[in-house]
């Protein structure tokens, strides 16, 4: 599961939302996991969680291509 998902949030009835946010479903399932009883806010962590995920790609690719970019090979 933790090749195909990037995070997992779970929207409950705000009743609900005390029983369920004892589970740690991060630590079942292995993904970073967070219950809300909102729906706007389950989607704006969600996007977050995205958002900072592919910049740390992004980040890691510039990364490598800056590897070699301080050397150069004289002529043959």
């Amino acid at each position: 599961m933790k090749s195909l998902v990037m995070g997992m949030a779970t929207v409950v009835p705000a009743e609900s939302f005390e029983e369920v946010s004892r589970m740690n479903a991060e630590k079942l399932f292995g993904v970073p996991a967070m219950s809300f009883d909102d729906a706007t806010a389950a989607i704006a962590w969600v996007r977050d969680s995205i958002r900072q995920r592919l910049e740390g790609l992004m980040l890691v690719r510039k990364n490598r291509c800056d590897v070699g970019a301080g050397v150069h090979f004289a002529a043959e």
